[in-house]
Protein backbone atom coordinates (compact mmCIF):
# COMPACT_ATOMS: atom_id res chain seq x y z
CA UNK A 1 0.00 0.00 0.00
CA UNK A 2 1.35 3.45 -1.04
CA UNK A 3 -0.35 7.20 -0.78
CA UNK A 4 -0.41 8.14 -4.76
CA UNK A 5 -0.60 11.84 -3.55
CA UNK A 6 -2.21 14.29 -0.69
CA UNK A 7 -5.55 13.59 -1.14
CA UNK A 8 -4.98 9.47 -0.59
CA UNK A 9 -3.01 10.34 2.64
CA UNK A 10 -5.55 12.58 4.07
CA UNK A 11 -8.00 9.50 3.17
CA UNK A 12 -6.19 7.42 5.31
CA UNK A 13 -6.42 10.04 8.30
CA UNK A 14 -9.76 10.52 7.97
CA UNK A 15 -10.08 6.98 7.83
CA UNK A 16 -7.83 6.38 10.78
CA UNK A 17 -9.44 9.38 12.73
CA UNK A 18 -13.45 7.68 12.23
CA UNK A 19 -11.77 4.52 13.78
CA UNK A 20 -10.31 6.21 17.08
CA UNK A 21 -13.94 7.90 17.04
CA UNK A 22 -15.51 4.22 17.10
CA UNK A 23 -12.92 3.09 19.52
CA UNK A 24 -13.35 5.77 21.82
CA UNK A 25 -17.01 5.60 21.69
CA UNK A 26 -17.52 1.99 22.77
CA UNK A 27 -14.89 2.29 25.24
CA UNK A 28 -16.64 4.90 27.08
CA UNK A 29 -19.89 2.16 26.99
CA UNK A 30 -17.12 0.21 28.66
CA UNK A 31 -15.94 2.05 31.62
CA UNK A 32 -16.83 1.60 35.25
CA UNK A 33 -14.67 4.67 35.82
CA UNK A 34 -16.36 8.03 35.64
CA UNK A 35 -13.61 9.82 34.57
CA UNK A 36 -12.41 8.00 31.76
CA UNK A 37 -15.85 7.52 30.36
CA UNK A 38 -15.91 11.74 29.78
CA UNK A 39 -12.30 11.30 29.04
CA UNK A 40 -12.94 8.50 26.45
CA UNK A 41 -16.49 11.07 25.11
CA UNK A 42 -14.35 14.01 25.10
CA UNK A 43 -11.59 12.05 22.80
CA UNK A 44 -14.26 10.85 20.32
CA UNK A 45 -15.16 14.36 19.89
CA UNK A 46 -11.64 15.10 18.86
CA UNK A 47 -11.66 12.77 16.48
CA UNK A 48 -14.67 14.42 14.99
CA UNK A 49 -13.12 17.59 15.34
CA UNK A 50 -10.05 16.08 13.28
CA UNK A 51 -12.21 14.86 10.94
CA UNK A 52 -13.61 18.44 9.97
CA UNK A 53 -10.20 19.65 9.89
CA UNK A 54 -8.86 17.42 7.65
CA UNK A 55 -11.91 17.40 5.38
CA UNK A 56 -11.51 21.66 5.20
CA UNK A 57 -7.58 21.13 4.75
CA UNK A 58 -8.43 18.65 1.91
CA UNK A 59 -11.14 21.20 0.26
CA UNK A 60 -8.93 23.96 0.45
CA UNK A 61 -6.15 22.12 -0.99
CA UNK A 62 -3.31 23.20 1.77
CA UNK A 63 -1.49 20.54 1.59
CA UNK A 64 1.31 20.29 -1.73
CA UNK A 65 4.16 18.56 -0.94
CA UNK A 66 5.28 14.81 -2.27
CA UNK A 67 3.94 12.09 -0.38
CA UNK A 68 6.32 9.57 -1.83
CA UNK A 69 8.48 9.15 1.04
CA UNK A 70 5.43 8.54 3.60
CA UNK A 71 4.89 4.87 3.56
CA UNK A 72 1.24 3.96 5.41
CA UNK A 73 2.25 0.77 6.34
CA UNK A 74 4.72 2.72 9.52
CA UNK A 75 1.13 3.97 10.44
CA UNK A 76 -1.24 1.16 10.30
CA UNK A 77 -2.64 0.10 13.36
CA UNK A 78 -5.36 -3.09 13.41
CA UNK A 79 -8.71 -1.72 11.82
CA UNK A 80 -10.86 -4.69 13.08
CA UNK A 81 -11.05 -5.24 17.75
CA UNK A 82 -13.02 -8.62 18.57
CA UNK A 83 -16.22 -7.08 19.62
CA UNK A 84 -15.32 -8.25 23.20
CA UNK A 85 -12.41 -6.75 23.60
CA UNK A 86 -10.85 -6.56 27.16
CA UNK A 87 -10.77 -2.84 28.54
CA UNK A 88 -6.74 -3.36 28.95
CA UNK A 89 -6.41 -4.53 25.30
CA UNK A 90 -8.90 -1.45 23.98
CA UNK A 91 -6.39 1.03 25.58
CA UNK A 92 -3.38 -0.97 24.61
CA UNK A 93 -4.55 -0.47 21.19
CA UNK A 94 -5.73 3.17 21.75
CA UNK A 95 -2.09 3.56 22.99
CA UNK A 96 -0.73 2.50 19.84
CA UNK A 97 -3.79 4.28 17.62
CA UNK A 98 -2.38 7.49 19.20
CA UNK A 99 0.89 7.20 18.78
CA UNK A 100 0.84 6.64 15.06
CA UNK A 101 -1.26 9.26 14.12
CA UNK A 102 1.15 11.18 16.70
CA UNK A 103 4.13 10.32 14.38
CA UNK A 104 2.24 10.74 11.08
CA UNK A 105 0.84 14.75 12.22
CA UNK A 106 4.35 15.24 13.05
CA UNK A 107 5.96 14.26 9.73
CA UNK A 108 3.15 15.88 7.72
CA UNK A 109 3.82 19.13 10.07
CA UNK A 110 7.58 18.96 9.39
CA UNK A 111 6.88 18.99 5.56
CA UNK A 112 4.20 21.78 5.59
CA UNK A 113 5.76 24.95 4.17
CA UNK A 114 2.72 27.17 4.82
CA UNK A 115 2.20 28.31 8.50
CA UNK A 116 -0.88 28.01 8.96
CA UNK A 117 -1.08 24.41 7.26
CA UNK A 118 2.14 23.65 9.83
CA UNK A 119 -0.07 24.84 12.98
CA UNK A 120 -3.28 22.66 12.00
CA UNK A 121 -1.03 19.63 12.11
CA UNK A 122 1.38 20.15 15.09
CA UNK A 123 -2.02 21.35 16.93
CA UNK A 124 -3.35 17.45 15.95
CA UNK A 125 -0.21 16.02 16.91
CA UNK A 126 -0.05 17.76 20.37
CA UNK A 127 -4.09 16.87 20.97
CA UNK A 128 -2.84 12.82 20.41
CA UNK A 129 0.11 13.05 22.29
CA UNK A 130 -1.78 14.37 25.10
CA UNK A 131 -4.32 11.34 24.66
CA UNK A 132 -1.46 9.15 24.24
CA UNK A 133 -0.37 10.04 27.72
CA UNK A 134 -3.60 9.58 29.57
CA UNK A 135 -4.06 6.17 28.43
CA UNK A 136 -0.79 5.46 29.62
CA UNK A 137 -1.53 6.20 32.99
CA UNK A 138 -5.04 5.05 32.78
CA UNK A 139 -3.41 1.70 31.45
CA UNK A 140 -0.76 0.88 33.93
CA UNK A 141 -3.40 2.18 36.78
CA UNK A 142 -5.47 0.21 35.72
CA UNK A 143 -3.21 -2.95 35.19
CA UNK A 144 -2.02 -2.61 38.77
CA UNK A 145 -5.27 -2.84 40.22
CA UNK A 146 -6.88 -5.36 38.14
CA UNK A 147 -4.12 -8.11 37.13
CA UNK A 148 -2.63 -10.58 38.92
Amino acid sequence: MEFKNVEDLIEFLVNAEQKAFNLYTKLATQSNNKEMVHIFTEYAKDAMKHINRLKEVKKDKLLSFSVEDISPDKFVVPNEYPIHISYLDALSLAIKREKSQYKLYSLIASKCEEKGTKEIFTSMAKVVATHNLRFEVEYDEYAATHTT
